[in-house]
């Protein structure tokens, strides 16, 4: 894995320590950072990192699936419960995919991705 999330609350240490792993990695591995994906931000805007969304609200972290990964997870439900209805796929199949969103997103957001697979496979 490629992603890592570094907190602190001083914003000069966080500037550092981002040269500082630039540097590392492009002298010791010559890889070099996406400056696009990569961002210093104060805590109370939040962010998003591995399909979650974090926040801080009054002193308590707030983990919830972000908006980005629930539509790919609609989108998916839905392709699924075609492809099982028009016999495309098996039922062990489509149950083993959508299993997989279940135990994928343990933390969080777990009865919100239920309602989707409820909502997008079975009411349908």
């Amino acid at each position: 894995m490629d992603d890592i999330v570094i907190i602190h609350n001083d914003y000069n240490y966080l500037v550092n320590i981002n040269n500082k792993i630039e540097k590392e990695l492009n002298n010791n591995f010559k890889l070099k950072i996406n400056t696009k994906k990569t961002m210093i931000t104060d805590n109370s805007n939040g962010f998003t990192f591995l399909g979650y969304r974090f926040r801080s609200i009054n002193n308590k972290t707030i983990i919830n699936i972000s908006n980005s990964t629930r539509i790919r997870i609609k989108k998916r439900i839905k392709e699924v419960n075609y492809l099982y209805k028009h016999d495309k796929m098996k039922l062990e199949t489509a149950f083993s995919s959508i299993n997989t969103y279940l135990n994928s997103f343990k933390y969080g957001s777990r009865l919100r991705i239920r309602r989707i697979i409820n909502d997008k496979f079975f009411s349908e």
